[in-house]
């Protein structure tokens, strides 16, 4: 008897963690450097915003930072200039229905940002043919970041 209850015990102990783990399966990851008033996202200054046009050249990942998630950065040919535009995080624009590649006419508006010695545009905007897809307030806030403060 005192067998039985053991084994049902054990059993009752294996349900219940099951169904605890089931309920919280949602792993809370963050922005992975990307949120608002993080030290990448303090480097945009608005009153610094510009807009460009030129084709693209290179589409490539990157992090800027030590333990921030990777980016998208590309590499653009503006007149005589080859340009570097931050773009946003990979998690959110490997998820936006209109596809960027190399050899693509873009527009991009953002702020010129010189960081380490490098120079480039941190997009808060980038317009391809009749698409436009917004990344940025006008005050610089990432539209990526759901969380609004009052």
């Amino acid at each position: 008897m005192h067998r039985y209850c053991l084994i049902i015990l054990l059993l009752s102990i294996t349900l219940t963690a099951t169904v605890y783990a089931a309920k919280n399966d949602i792993v809370w990851r963050g922005s992975g450097g990307w949120g608002a008033g993080l030290p990448y996202q303090q480097r945009f200054d608005p009153s610094r915003v510009e807009k460009i046009s030129g084709t693209i050249l290179s589409i490539e990942r990157f992090s800027e930072e030590l333990d921030m998630a990777d980016g998208i950065r590309l590499k653009m040919q503006n007149r005589r200039v080859v340009e570097t535009v931050h773009v946003g995080p990979l998690w959110f624009l490997e998820r936006q229905d209109l596809a960027l590649n190399a050899g693509d006419t873009v527009t991009v508006r953002g702020a010129r940002v010189t960081h380490d010695k490098a120079g480039y545009l941190i997009a808060s905007s980038l317009t391809k043919g009749r698409n436009t897809l917004l990344l940025r307030n006008r005050d610089g806030f990432p539209l990526w970041t759901g969380w609004r403060r009052d």
